[in-house]
């Protein structure tokens, strides 16, 4: 699925939930499930920008996607869309950290 595809996606999701008179914490989870993940990219420009990984433990990023992985199961399960779409996002951001610190670790 491509990038685009994944932010349509996304777009349509939080348009859905914003127009079924959902209430505000709704909103702040959506808000946070794209927000967040984001939070990790500077991790990553600097493993991927210095071409190295000093300090970071693979073992606690696999252990966060693992978690991850877990909650989009739950979210799945129980049809919880703004958990599952968080949960893919913060993985994707998992898995770019743990393949840079195998790189350049």
């Amino acid at each position: 699925m491509g990038v685009r595809k994944v932010s349509k996606t996304i777009s349509k999701e939080i348009e859905s939930s914003l127009e079924k008179n959902q209430k505000p914490v709704d909103s702040l989870m959506w808000f946070l499930s794209i927000v967040g993940p984001i939070s990790t990219i500077p991790q990553i420009v600097q493993i991927y920008g210095e071409k190295s990984a000093d300090g970071v433990s693979i073992l606690s990023w696999s252990l966060y996607l693992l978690i991850a992985l877990s909650a989009s199961a739950y979210a799945i399960v129980h049809k919880q869309k703004v958990i599952l779409i968080g949960n893919i996002l913060w993985s994707l951001t998992y898995i770019a950290v743990i393949v840079g610190a195998i790189i350049y670790g």
